[in-house]
C-alpha cells in the first residue's frame, strides 16, 4: 500500500538555470567594453567642451594638442593647451585676422579623476598637475590691459550667476611647476619677468562635507630677480574664512617698481 506524500517534507531545489550566469557574464562584458570605449570617446569630448567654453566664456580661441584618457586609472592628460591673445590692433575680425602670441600656454595638464565623482554627483580630482604655464600680458599707455575683454566677460558672467548656488567640486594635490609670466608695460616703459613659479595646494573643495578642511598652500617665484617664497594655512570655504600666512623675500630690488609711485610723492 502506497502512503500519501508528506506535505511538510522538503522539496528539492530546482537546479539554477544557466541563463542567469550567462546574462551576468554578458552584462560584465558589456560594462568592460563600454568602460574601455571611454579611452576613445573621452578625448574628443573634452576637446569639444573646452574649446566651446573658451569661445563662450573667454571670447578667445582655446586649442589643445594631444589628449589621452586611461579609463582604468581615470587619468586625463592634455598636452599643449593655449588660449589665444587679443587680435592685433586694427586687424579685422574673422578668418583673415592675425592673432598675437598665445595669452596663456600650458605645456601639460595631468588630472587623476576619482570614482567618487559619480557618487557625489560633482567632479572630484585626486591630483592635478600643471606644467610650464606661460602667461603674457601687455599694458598700453592708457593703462588698458590686453586681457580687459576677458575680465569684462568674466565679471558679467559672475554678475549673472551670483544668485546661483556655487559650483560643487573637490580638487586634491594641486601642483604648478615651472611657471612664468611676462608683462610689457608701456604706461611706465618697463617690463617685468616672473620665473620659476611653483604653487602647491594640498586640498581645495566646496563640497559640504569638506567645508572645514584646512589647506596649506605654497607659492614661490622669482620676480625681476627677486626671490619670493610664502606659505599659508586657511579654511577658504568656511563661513569664518580664517587663515594665516608667512612671507619670505630675498634680495628684493624695488627700483623697477618706483615708476608706479605717484609723481607727486616726496
Amino acid at each position: 500500500m502506497e502512503l500519501p506524500a508528506d506535505p511538510q517534507a522538503p522539496v528539492a531545489a530546482a537546479p539554477r538555470s544557466p541563463q542567469l550566469l550567462i546574462r551576468a557574464a554578458w552584462a560584465a562584458l558589456a560594462f568592460v567594453l563600454v568602460w574601455s570605449a571611454a579611452w576613445f570617446y573621452v578625448p574628443p569630448l573634452v576637446r569639444h567642451v573646452a574649446e566651446k567654453a573658451g569661445a563662450e566664456t573667454l571670447g578667445r580661441r582655446l586649442t589643445m594638442g594631444a589628449i589621452s584618457f586611461q579609463p582604468w586609472t581615470l587619468t586625463l592628460v592634455v598636452e599643449s593647451l593655449a588660449i589665444a591673445g587679443a587680435e592685433q590692433a586694427g586687424a579685422a575680425a574673422g578668418p583673415t585676422a592675425t592673432p598675437t602670441a598665445p595669452q596663456l600656454a600650458i605645456g601639460r595638464i595631468e588630472a587623476d579623476l576619482a570614482i567618487e565623482s559619480v557618487l557625489r554627483g560633482a567632479p572630484v580630482v585626486d591630483s592635478l598637475r600643471i606644467e610650464a604655464p606661460t602667461l603674457r600680458l601687455a599694458r598700453d599707455a592708457a593703462g588698458r590691459l590686453d586681457v580687459d575683454d576677458v575680465l569684462q566677460r568674466l565679471a558679467a558672467r559672475f554678475a549673472a550667476d551670483k544668485d546661483e548656488a556655487p559650483a560643487r567640486f573637490a580638487v586634491h594635490n594641486i601642483v604648478v611647476t615651472r611657471g612664468s609670466a611676462d608683462l610689457l608695460d608701456a604706461g611706465v616703459e618697463a617690463s617685468h619677468r616672473l620665473r620659476e613659479l611653483e604653487l602647491g595646494v594640498p586640498f581645495v573643495s566646496s563640497l559640504p562635507s569638506q567645508r572645514e578642511i584646512q589647506v596649506q598652500p605654497r607659492l614661490a617665484f622669482v620676480l625681476d630677480g627677486s626671490r619670493f617664497d610664502s606659505a599659508a594655512e586657511a579654511t577658504p570655504f568656511s563661513d569664518s574664512g580664517q587663515g594665516q600666512a608667512s612671507v619670505r623675500l630675498v634680495g628684493v630690488d624695488v627700483v623697477p617698481w618706483l615708476a608706479y609711485l605717484p609723481k607727486n610723492l616726496p
